[in-house]
């Protein structure tokens, strides 16, 4: 039995590739990697210290969260960690990140010169979200592919459940569960390179509207820095890639509204809407960005905007570590005209630096270019601190 099983859930993307490649050229070679697919049979990547598995159904698609309705690996996982004949030590990889070189050697290192800890992380370089992912467990700061853990102790603690009340952490949640049963250690290096793939959209059928792949994320970025011609380009194209990604076509929407071109962004809203209104069930952000919409074309917004602010201040309640819910409450109340509220939030979220939730203040700052003139308050400090 090898000493480690990497365990690597896959619906057969093409960065899978690019994932096992990383594996093989691990300088640490005491390891079994497992392959498996969820709903498919995964492509060879022909080494023999790989095994690759296929599930006849996809068994993702039926435990779906939050903000992945699509599904999730964590059916598969949860089977990996019960089933399979794991080596003394587990880890993950998911199908479009990659590890360095020496990520195996460092991680195991940690476990053989101290039998007391159970758990080692490491932090990641972030190639689509920009987060700090810096190897502790918490919140934004950890990532399924970047601990190590004893598979005793893996074994012990079930990976938990999605569901479609609360956002897919997961990944976080095991990290911590684990960690609160024994001794761990982070490692200040970034052994992992998250979101290195393509990460093309699985092909479930699903609208997209929270999560996207890496080329819309891409022309985001382009855009957010004001290469508006390069990154309308990218956001069609990735459009066509795939059309019922939600979240490209609103975002391309919103490049039309700050560029000027409303008639070009109603067409794309219009599409939104489309998508929009194929869904019984939404998630609250869904609800908030239909809502903004509603308001930018004057129809009644206001009843489904404080549903969605009900609903995240629950979330704000049951996840305070994540800034991101201030973030978009601030939003919320500033379309709704609520001083007060806004500069609660304002306070809390200038206090904290742009540097915490990175993702958020980009997102932010990018609604405020698109949407500033539907705020109902005095929004000259937050404009301020955004720098828009």
């Amino acid at each position: 039995m090898s000493r480690v099983s990497i365990v690597t859930v896959t619906l057969n993307r093409d960065s899978l590739k690019q994932a096992c490649e990383s594996v093989d050229k691990q300088t640490y070679k005491d390891y079994h990697h497992f392959v498996l697919g969820d709903g498919i049979l995964p492509t060879e990547y022909p080494n023999k210290q790989r095994s690759t598995l296929g599930f006849s159904s996809s068994l993702g698609a039926k435990e779906p969260g939050a903000n992945m309705p699509n599904g999730t690996p964590n059916p598969l996982l949860r089977w990996a960690i019960k089933n399979l004949d794991l080596g003394e030590y587990l880890c993950f990889l998911d199908d479009d990140n990659i590890y360095q070189e020496n990520y195996l050697e460092e991680m195991v290192k940690v476990l053989e010169e101290d039998k007391s800890i159970g758990l080692v992380l490491c932090g990641a370089e972030d190639l689509r979200y920009n987060q700090n992912i810096d190897g502790y467990p918490e919140l934004g700061r950890c990532d399924n592919s970047a601990f190590m853990v004893r598979s005793e102790i893996a074994k012990s603690i079930e990976f938990p459940h999605a569901s479609l009340d609360k956002n897919v952490v997961q990944d976080c949640e095991y990290i911590k569960l684990c960690c609160e049963k024994t001794k761990w250690k982070n490692i200040n290096k970034k052994l992992l390179i998250f979101g290195y793939g393509l990460n093309h959209p699985p092909n479930r059928g699903e609208i997209m509207y929270l999560e996207s792949w890496k080329k819309p994320q891409e022309a985001f970025k382009l855009a957010y820095n004001k290469e508006y011609s390069i990154a309308e380009k990218m956001f069609i194209e990735a459009i066509k890639d795939c059309n019922t990604d939600a979240w490209s076509i609103r975002k391309l929407a919103e490049l039309y509204l700050i560029n000027g071109n409303k008639k070009e962004a109603l067409k794309y809203f219009k599409k939104w809407e489309k998508l929009y209104k194929t869904t019984k069930k939404h998630h609250f952000a869904v609800d908030y960005s239909y809502a903004i919409y509603l308001k930018m074309i004057h129809k009644d917004y206001k009843d489904l905007l404080l549903k969605s602010v009900r609903e995240r201040e629950k979330w704000k309640k049951r996840e305070p570590e994540s800034l991101e819910h201030y973030y978009y409450l601030y939003l919320s109340y500033a379309f709704l005209g609520n001083q007060k509220k806004c500069q609660e939030y304002e306070d809390i979220i200038i206090s904290k630096g742009k540097d915490a939730v990175l993702w958020a203040y980009q997102d932010v700052a990018w609604n405020f270019l698109a949407y500033h003139d539907l705020f109902d308050v005095n929004y000259n400090k937050m404009s301020k601190f955004l720098g828009v």
